[in-house]
C-alpha cells in the first residue's frame, strides 16, 4: 500500500479539493456542451445515451484499475485498507475519470451510429480501464516505464489524452474502414454557422481552466494564472496569425473553419506546458501548430477518406505530439525534473504512446468487428430460415 501511496503522492500534493472538483465539473460541462451541440445534428438523439455510457465506463474503468493496483499488488492483506488512503487519492481517481471521459467521447463521435449501447460500453471500459489507465501511470508515475526510467514528461496530457484519442480513432478507421465511418461526413460540422463563435469561446475558457488545473495537479507546483493566461493567448494568437499568413501566401484566402482548427491545435499543444514555458517558446508552439495544420491536414486527408477523422488525427494527434516534443524548451528552473526532457526521450515517449494506444485499440476493434459481423450473419441466417 505504501508504495502505491508514495507513487500517487508524487503526482500531486495539492490539498485544494474545491479547485479539483471545479475543474472536474468544467470538464463535465464541456462534454455536455459538445453533446448538446452535436445532438442537434443527429436525428436519433443517441448522443446523450452515449455520453452517459462513457461517463459510467470512465469511472468504472478507473476504479477497476485502481482496485487492481491495490488488491493484486505484492502486498500483505494487512497492508490493504481503504482507511489508509488519503482523501486526495480519490480526487485523482475522479479527475482521471473525467480525462478518460474526454477520450471516450472523442472516439464515440466518429464511431458508426448503428453500434449498440453494449458496444459503446466495452469500448469505453477498455479505453478507461486499460489504454488510458496504464498510459497515465507510465507517464505520471515515478516508478514505471516512461517517466521513472527515461524521464519522459507530458505535464497536462497533450499526448496522454489528446494524442491517445487520435490514435484510437485511427485504429477504428483502419479496422472498420471507410464504409463504416463515412456517415460522419454527412453530419453538419459543430464548427459551422452560429456554433463557431460560441464553440471557440467555450473551448478556450474551458481548455484554459483544464490546462491550469492539470499542471497544478500533476506537478504539485504552484503556478501563475497570469502566465497561463498570457502564454495561452500568445500561443493561440500566434497560431491564428501564422495560419492566416500561410493561407494567404499559398492559397490567397483562408477558411474560417480551418482557422478554428488551427486555434484548437494550438490550445492542445500549449496545454502541455502553458505555465512552464517562456513567451517566446509559447509563440513557437503556436507557430508550429499553425504549420502542422496547414501542411499536414491536406496530406492526411489524401490517405484518410473521412475528413473528420483526418482532422482529429492532425489537430489532436499531431498537435499533441508537437506540444509534448516542445517541452524540451521548458526552462529548467521553472520546475523540478524539467531538465530531463530531451528530444530523443520525448520522441520515444510519444512513439510508445502511439504503439500502446493504437495496438490495444486495433485488437479491440478487430474483436468488435468480428462479433458484430458474426451477430449480423446469425441474424441474416435466422431471417432466411423463416
Amino acid at each position: 500500500m505504501q508504495t502505491i501511496i508514495d507513487d500517487i503522492q508524487s503526482l500531486n500534493s495539492s490539498s485544494d479539493f474545491k479547485l479539483m472538483a471545479l475543474g472536474g465539473l468544467c470538464i463535465l460541462f464541456m462534454q455536455i456542451g459538445f453533446a448538446v451541440i452535436e445532438g442537434r445534428t443527429q436525428p436519433d438523439r443517441k448522443i446523450f445515451t452515449i455520453f452517459c455510457i462513457n461517463l459510467f465506463t470512465a469511472i468504472l474503468g478507473n476504479v477497476l484499475f485502481m482496485s487492481y493496483l491495490l488488491f493484486y499488488s505484492p502486498m500483505s492483506s494487512a497492508q490493504i485498507s481503504l482507511a489508509n488512503i488519503p482523501t486526495w487519492y480519490w480526487n485523482i481517481v475522479v479527475f482521471h475519470s473525467f480525462m478518460a471521459l474526454n477520450i471516450s467521447m472523442l472516439v464515440s463521435r466518429v464511431l458508426p451510429r448503428d453500434l449498440a449501447s453494449i458496444h459503446h460500453f466495452w469500448i469505453g471500459l477498455v479505453i478507461s480501464g486499460v489504454i488510458f489507465a496504464f498510459m497515465e501511470r507510465w507517464v505520471w508515475g515515478e516508478v514505471l516505464l516512461l517517466r521513472g526510467y527515461l524521464g519522459f514528461i507530458d505535464f497536462a496530457g497533450a499526448s496522454v489524452v489528446h494524442s491517445t484519442a487520435a490514435w484510437i480513432i485511427l485504429a477504428a478507421y483502419w479496422v472498420l474502414g471507410r464504409r463504416q465511418l463515412q456517415e460522419v461526413n454527412g453530419q453538419p460540422s459543430i464548427l459551422n454557422d452560429s456554433h463557431l463563435l460560441s464553440l471557440g469561446i467555450a473551448t478556450f475558457i474551458l481548455w484554459l481552466a483544464w490546462s491550469s488545473l492539470n499542471i497544478s495537479m500533476i506537478t504539485g507546483e504552484y503556478i501563475s494564472i497570469q502566465k497561463v493566461v498570457k502564454h495561452t493567448f500568445i500561443a493561440m494568437i500566434s497560431t491564428v496569425l501564422a495560419y492566416m499568413f500561410l493561407a494567404l501566401l499559398y492559397q490567397k484566402r483562408f477558411d474560417i473553419e480551418e482557422l478554428m482548427k488551427a486555434a484548437l491545435g494550438a490550445l492542445i499543444a500549449i496545454s502541455a506546458s502553458c505555465a512552464l514555458v517562456s513567451g517566446t517558446v509559447a509563440m513557437m508552439i503556436g507557430g508550429g501548430a499553425a504549420l502542422i495544420i496547414h501542411l499536414l491536414t491536406p496530406l492526411v486527408n489524401r490517405y484518410i477518406a473521412v475528413r473528420s477523422i483526418g482532422d482529429i488525427v492532425v489537430v489532436h494527434g499531431m498537435c499533441g505530439v508537437w506540444g509534448t516534443l516542445a517541452l524540451c524548451g521548458v526552462d529548467e528552473n521553472l520546475i523540478a525534473g524539467a531538465n530531463q526532457a530531451r528530444l530523443m526521450t520525448q520522441l520515444f515517449g510519444v512513439l510508445t504512446i502511439f504503439a500502446w494506444s493504437f495496438g490495444v485499440a486495433y485488437v479491440l476493434f478487430r474483436l468488435l468487428r468480428y462479433f458484430v459481423l458474426a451477430k449480423r450473419a446469425i441474424k441474416n441466417h435466422v431471417m432466411r430460415m423463416r
